[in-house]
């Protein structure tokens, strides 16, 4: 998991989240570094929790920017400034999800649960066939 955060704190909070929810993350403090770290591995994140706001750009712009290399890679949008961003708005702006701060372990996880829900591909007749015979 990419975490994209510009305050420590919650960069330490969601790493500690997710890693308890078993996954591996990634921080980065701005969009730049984001984006290297994309470019260094394009297929090695499941998923990007972005912040709205960072220092060098919005997190919609990085949402845009971490398509171009990662098309399929779902995106989480995090902030605390509800006036610009809601769970309605969050889709248009190119996230599966949008997480309020100050985000709960629950919250992050519904949050990531169906933006790798959404993002999974469709299993095929077969792969039915298989999971529930297998």
């Amino acid at each position: 998991m990419l975490i994209v955060d510009d305050e420590p704190s919650l960069r330490r909070l969601a790493t500690t989240m997710l890693e308890h929810l078993g996954f591996e993350t990634v921080t980065c403090a701005n969009a730049h570094e984001a984006l290297r770290e994309l470019e260094d591995n394009p297929h090695g994140f499941r998923l990007a929790v972005v912040d709205y706001m960072l220092p060098d750009m919005k997190g919609t712009l990085l949402a845009k920017e971490l398509r171009i290399l990662s098309p399929r890679l779902p995106l989480v949008l995090c902030s605390g400034q509800s006036d610009h961003v809601s769970d309605t708005n969050s889709f248009a702006l190119g996230f599966q999800h949008y997480l309020k701060k100050p985000f709960t372990l629950v919250g992050m996880s519904a949050a990531i649960s169906a933006a790798l829900d959404e993002a999974a591909p469709p299993m095929t007749h077969t792969q039915t066939f298989t999971a529930v015979k297998g």
